[in-house]
């Protein structure tokens, strides 16, 4: 099944845009591979969305790194931003493909956004 992870933009006056992935397709692959099929899709958001989703990652991968201390990691930080992020295409709670989606983004930020 095809999901449609919904992310911040600045042209939709929701503030949200579609990036079709389906990270359940790639769950078994490498994470490089699941990384490789990523990096392309994100560049589709746009270079303005990019670079927001980009900063919020780099935040919440600090945060994460931190997380001996903070008690926020990467599961705890998903629980609290993707329903912000992405919310459900579908009326309901955020699924868990989309909460692993984003804690990929954050445990692999330097990764996938090659910074």
């Amino acid at each position: 099944m095809r999901v449609h992870t919904l992310l911040l933009s600045y042209r939709d006056p929701s503030l949200f845009c579609l990036l079709p992935f389906s990270l359940s397709d790639h769950q078994n692959e490498p994470i490089e591979n699941q990384i490789a099929e990523i990096q392309p899709e994100l560049i589709k958001i746009g270079p303005r969305n990019y670079e927001c989703l980009r900063l919020l990652m780099s935040i919440l991968s600090r945060v994460n790194d931190y997380s001996s201390v903070n008690d926020m990691t990467a599961n705890n930080l998903a629980t609290v931003f993707t329903p912000i992020l992405m919310p459900s295409v579908f009326a309901g709670p955020p699924t868990n493909e989309e909460y692993n989606f984003l804690c990929l983004l954050i445990v692999h930020y330097h990764e996938v956004f090659r910074v």
